[in-house]
């Protein structure tokens, strides 16, 4: 049984700094990259840092920060084809098997590594996670406040009216959900670190859209060229690319560094390079181009240095399709590049978009957000130091069981975050007004319509044409033997000789004197 929940979590003014315990999502190095350049930040300042993650993430981090200063913990994985692409049922089952089956024993133990009932020692003061929804749970049980800092809740803090197709936000709609119901559903406060024109709802006072994560190695005019070596940066699903690639770079004679994935049989003008931090940022400092997929972090270095860069979004990756939609419309140096082996995908298409990409003038200004992602941070540190983090009762309830939590954001959030309410409104307005045309058109063709079915009804023909025969005469809603006659009648001006006399049928009653 879990404990009894504090209502309020007070965090400690010591001289050192405010212990923090982050969690990174295992899946990729774009969120590892991200919390390296955030956790020297908060180092800096004088905070202690504990990482909790897996797979992809500890090998950079340990290079950082030596094993001493990460827990291994399981972290939700993407399922991939053979070809690389995300399967999308696999990945859900996955998920679901990690969040309902898996992660409640989880949270139990990461409670007492977070409160100091392990062995560690480590009292947290802070939680920050970046895309992992352990701390979620373990948050709303010890009382903590959460930061979530990641790039993928600009799906629900966003406002995506103008800048995506209807198409592609509902193709957004499952991941929202999932990150709406488990992985993040009500942080203490959030930052998105994604940039790219974006601007945060009105409705989400506690949402902060700050630019990518740049480390002090990136900023306009650090690009410097060689002319030895272009870069490639792979995963499984954009390997079909790397012979095209390496074919170019060897009619350009440089020879071609390859990170990431890696096939087990490489082209001659390849280079393997380990998985290092140093390592990649020399190399794409002083590379001619760049292919790479569409990852948030590499997107926003290379937007500021101005390398020309030539991008494929995976297969499923419902945020790389997404990354470049933005990315292609506000920077010229980048370039999206098809996703999908075909026979024009050859060395002639390389040449189209590189000399595309080369032709966008060098950025004098870029957009970082780490300043302003540490200084807001800082800035709610502060302020739970002076005025301690409240929980309220509704928190305390949703905490003992998932299906009221579930229930409860399925009623809060569906109508305001999932369906992009604030920016569906207008939509909506243009359905009705579009209704509202189709109304009139319908009203004025019924009238148009109307006119003529009434005239037959009333024997009324075109001029000239007077029935050959009494059984030719429409018949009549009643039975009006003198009507008819009248009907019948010629008239003397050679009009129509069944139309209605202009005169009263029927004189009106004269009144009783």
């Amino acid at each position: 049984m879990m404990a009894r929940i504090p209502k309020m979590t007070e965090v400690k003014d010591n001289k050192s700094g405010v212990n923090i315990a982050y969690s990174i999502a295992g899946e990729g190095r774009g969120h590892t990259i991200r919390a390296i350049a955030m956790a020297k930040r908060l180092m800096e300042a004088g905070h202690n840092v504990k990482f909790f993650t897996s797979r992809d993430s500890l090998e950079l981090l340990i290079e950082q920060f030596g094993e001493n200063a990460i827990v291994e913990m399981m972290t939700p994985d993407l399922v991939l084809n053979k070809d690389g692409s995300v399967s999308a049922l696999y990945s859900f089952l996955k998920t679901f098997k990690f969040l309902y089956f898996l992660m409640p024993f989880q949270v139990r133990r990461v409670i007492k590594q977070v409160t100091g009932e392990d062995e560690r020692g480590f009292k947290a003061d802070v939680l920050l996670t970046d895309f992992e929804p352990t701390f979620t749970h373990v948050a709303r049980h010890t009382g903590l406040p959460l930061i979530s800092f990641d790039s993928q809740r600009f799906i629900l803090d966003a406002k995506l009216n103008g800048k995506l197709s209807y198409a592609l936000r509902l193709k957004l709609l499952p991941p929202a959900m999932g990150i709406n119901f488990k992985f993040l559903p009500n942080p203490t406060c959030t930052i998105i670190s994604k940039g790219m024109g974006l601007k945060a709802k009105i409705n989400r006072p506690n949402s902060l859209i700050v630019g990518p994560m740049l480390r002090k190695d990136f900023f306009p005019g650090a690009w410097k060229p060689k002319g030895t070596h272009a870069l490639a940066y792979l995963r499984k699903a954009a390997l079909f690319a790397l012979e095209t690639a390496a074919e170019h770079a060897k009619k350009q004679g440089v020879v071609l560094h390859l990170y990431g994935h890696k096939p087990k049989v490489l082209p001659d003008n390849v280079i393997s390079c380990p998985i290092s931090s140093e390592g990649f940022i020399q190399d794409l400092l002083s590379a001619d181009w760049i292919v790479q997929t569409a990852g948030s972090q590499l997107l926003g270095e290379v937007s500021a240095i101005g390398i020309p860069s030539l991008v494929i979004p995976e297969k499923g990756q419902f945020e790389q399709e997404t990354n470049i939609c933005l990315c292609a419309s506000k920077y010229g140096n980048i370039v999206r590049l098809p996703n999908y082996p075909s026979k024009h995908f050859n060395i002639k298409l390389f040449d189209e978009k590189l000399k595309e990409a080369r032709s966008s003038p060098l950025p004098t200004s870029y957009e970082n957000g780490i300043d302003t992602a540490f200084e807001h941070i800082q800035m709610k540190i502060e302020t739970w130091k002076k005025k301690p983090h409240r929980r309220n009762r509704l928190d305390d309830f949703l905490a003992h069981s998932y299906i009221t939590e579930f229930f409860y954001f399925l009623i809060k959030e569906f109508f305001v975050s999932i369906l992009f309410w604030d920016e569906i409104v207008p939509f909506l307005i243009r359905v009705y007004s579009g209704m509202c045309w189709l109304g009139h058109v319908a009203i004025w063709a019924s009238l148009a319509c109307i006119k003529p079915v009434n005239s037959w009804m009333h024997g009324v023909v075109a001029p000239g044409a007077p029935p050959s025969s009494e059984s030719d005469l429409p018949r009549l809603p009643h039975s009006s033997e003198k009507l008819r006659g009248i009907m019948q009648t010629s008239s003397p001006t050679g009009a129509s000789s069944h139309s209605l006399p202009k005169r009263r049928l029927l004189a009106p009653k004269k009144k009783m004197t």
